[in-house]
């Protein structure tokens, strides 16, 4: 009997034909699905692959751009360090300058706390300060007894506090030898007036220039005191050096503010009078 060929198989027709179609289509369909799944994981694999290699080579690249070739030295640590901010330092206030005439006078007598001087004029002198303002009125400078008495500071004042003192106000007496405070009441005097218009103190806590604004002769019976030192508020102090100044028997153009720091300095007007030399300065520098 003659063998038949591959082809000439026939598919049996059976009662179970649908049967057999729908399990042979559902197989090609699956080795459909397992080959597409095999080839989507293989382009999985093979597309994180090449990302990988692509992060790996940028990141050499970036680390050897990062990285000097010689030394190894990071670029960023070659970048110019910005220069720092140079904070001023203020500057010292300049120290005080003692003269020697004022250090061998506070030598003498410890009671010394400066040194006035009025350029033109005799008044040349240490300042001393007491326990009152009756002592030095008939005692010197090296606290002998002395007609002439000293300059001398109202003990109201505090000369170690010069920032916070308004008002300094010094005394002398006036004497027939010209001494002492005799020429203040030279300042009544136009031409005097505006030729000696600076006045230098020096103190411990500091060397002063005044510039006078202001001088007249105030009267036994008189009663504006012209030596208060003591101002609760700043228009009170500005009211009250501004009466002085409107009382000047010179004018001046100083202009004067809340702020200024006030010299007065008062004699009698003579030996035999009970009335009063009053001079006025601003403290300028």
């Amino acid at each position: 009997m003659a063998r038949k060929k591959k082809d000439d198989f026939v598919r049996p027709h059976t009662g179970h034909s649908s049967l057999y179609d729908d399990w042979a289509d559902q197989r090609r369909n699956n080795k459909v699905k397992s080959t597409r799944y095999r080839s989507t994981i293989i382009g999985t694999v093979m597309v994180c692959t090449i990302i990988f290699v692509a992060l790996w080579g940028a990141s050499a690249l970036v680390k050897g751009y990062l990285t000097e070739s010689e030394g190894n030295v990071p670029v960023a640590s070659l970048t110019p360090t910005p220069a720092p901010t140079v904070i001023p330092t203020p500057s010292p206030t300049p120290p005080t300058v003692v003269s020697q005439p004022m250090l061998d006078a506070i030598a003498k007598n410890s009671e010394v706390i400066g040194w006035i001087k009025i350029d033109g004029t005799v008044i040349n002198y240490p300042v001393v300060q007491g326990e009152d303002n009756e002592f030095y009125i008939t005692h010197g400078y090296g606290m002998e007894s002395n007609d002439a008495g000293a300059i001398f500071m109202d003990v109201r004042c505090n000369p170690k506090e010069a920032e916070e003192q308004l008002h300094y106000i010094l005394y002398g007496t006036n004497m027939e030898d010209g001494s002492r405070f005799t020429k203040l009441g030279s300042y009544l005097e136009e031409d005097f007036f505006n030729q000696h218009r600076y006045i230098t103190l020096d103190l411990l806590s500091g060397n002063y220039t005044f510039e006078v604004f202001a001088a007249y002769i105030i009267p036994e019976s008189d009663d504006f005191d012209y030596t208060q030192v003591k101002f609760r508020r700043e228009p009170l102090w500005l009211s009250f050096i501004q009466s002085c100044q409107k009382r000047s028997a010179r004018e001046s153009d100083v202009k004067l503010n809340s702020q200024d720091v006030m010299l007065t300095l008062s004699t009698y007007l003579n030996p035999s009078e009970r009335s009063k030399v009053v001079v006025h300065a601003k403290l300028v520098k």
